[in-house]
């Protein structure tokens, strides 16, 4: 995996390497050296800037690796490369025009071009870090729910006792049809599940039928009363 990610980067390098090396080569051998004035110098270094932010944004989006993180930073990259070649094509604008351009306006519209980008690009990393906050609480919240089912099946694929079996198929329905979403107003209610549950595997465990039975009543009983908060706080 490594050295994949290391092939990629290093592949990467080579691709921006060339671009710039192309676009250097094309401002230098087309433009006339006594042109190159405040202007084209500064339209220069804009161009070679938003090389820099564009390949630092590439980085940011997909910095994690994994698919949520590619998934997530698809805008950030997007804006990146829709920023470069807005740069590029002004820049070189003013580089040809370079006679005539005044500078204030060469600095502003460029300065401009850039602050833009940066606003959207700060939004767009603020979006996606909540968003992937919420993504991550959403997973563990759902994670916790499918431990609490796998331990309810196991208590009962060892239960002995055919009425509690019983029970504890009707609570295994109880949670597998359940919202897997979950939210602070229950938060309560699934420790205490979560607690019950603990203690569900310890009495089938220890074979004590009529404390097991009594868990398996409480759970229901707790199940039903986060399903309806669950639905009133929707």
């Amino acid at each position: 995996m490594k050295n994949i990610k290391a092939k990629s980067t290093l592949g990467l390098a080579i691709i921006y390497a060339v671009i710039i090396g192309i676009v250097n080569l094309l401002i230098f051998t087309v433009s006339n050296s006594d042109a190159r004035n405040g202007v084209f110098w500064l339209s220069y270094g804009f161009m070679m800037a938003a090389f820099a932010v564009q390949i630092v944004c590439m980085v940011l989006s997909f910095k994690g690796g994994d698919v949520e993180a590619v998934f997530f930073g698809i805008p950030l990259a997007s804006f990146s490369v829709f920023y470069l070649g807005a740069a590029l094509l002004v820049g070189a604008v003013f580089m040809i025009f370079s006679g005539a351009a005044p500078f204030i306006l060469a600095l502003v519209l460029q300065v401009l071009l850039l602050g833009v980008f940066v606003v959207i690009a700060a939004v767009t990393v603020l979006s996606r870090d909540v968003t992937q906050h919420v993504a991550e609480n959403v997973k563990e919240k759902v994670m916790i729910l499918k431990s609490v089912l796998c331990d309810v099946e196991t208590a009962r694929d060892s239960a002995g006792d055919k009425a509690l079996k019983a029970s504890l198929e009707k609570l295994c329905e109880t949670v597998r049809y359940s919202d897997p979403m979950s939210t602070d107003a229950v938060k309560e209610i699934e420790e205490s599940i979560v607690e019950r549950v603990t203690a569900l595997k310890t009495s089938v465990a220890a074979s004590d039928t009529e404390e097991a039975t009594r868990l398996c009543r409480e759970l229901e009983m707790l199940w039903a009363e986060r399903n309806k908060k669950l639905a009133i706080s929707k």
